[in-house]
């Protein structure tokens, strides 16, 4: 019943068998009972394990759009996005580090700055201005995430961008 309401296909644990307890009443000893019921067992731990990656996988895919879509909102966050996603903010938070390889916060910066770096290769917007279009509302905050970064300063970065060019 649990397979079958989290939606598993009750052929991929009971192969060969159009009924699932079918080979039960063939079995004539105890130790093939064991052997049996142990297969069995651990087909279907497997099957609910990858079921649950795979949702935990499109959750985060989701969350990930989410931060791609809203980085310009200086108010987002790991509370915020939890609460938009009905999700516990912890619980949340560690299957995000175990899908991407990034806390929330980390992966908000790098979304950011990458954008930001961007902005700052194709146009000639003053770093206030990409900072407010990148969703920090503080300049110089701005300055300190985009330095740590790139290991460069705003300005700096510029200058290393206009030598390309030349």
């Amino acid at each position: 019943n649990v397979l079958t309401e989290i939606e598993i296909n009750l052929s991929d644990i009971f192969s060969n068998s159009s009924q699932p307890f079918e080979r039960i009443f063939m079995i004539d000893t105890l130790p093939e009972m064991k052997d049996y019921l142990l297969s069995v067992a651990g087909k279907a731990i497997n099957s609910i394990q990858s079921t649950q990656t795979r949702k935990v996988s499109q959750i985060v895919e989701k969350v990930k759009e989410h931060i791609q879509q809203n980085m310009t909102d200086p108010d987002l966050s790991l509370s915020n996005t939890a609460r938009k996603f009905y999700m516990n903010m912890s619980y949340l938070s560690r299957i995000f580090k175990q899908e991407t390889g990034y806390t929330f916060v980390e992966y908000l910066t790098k979304v950011r700055m990458e954008k930001a770096v961007k902005l700052l290769k194709e146009t000639d917007l003053k770093a206030y201005q990409i900072a407010e279009e990148v969703g920090i509302t503080n300049p110089h905050y701005f300055g300190i995430c985009f330095k740590k970064w790139t290991g460069l300063s705003i300005n700096d970065f510029k200058k290393a961008e206009l030598e390309k060019v030349k």
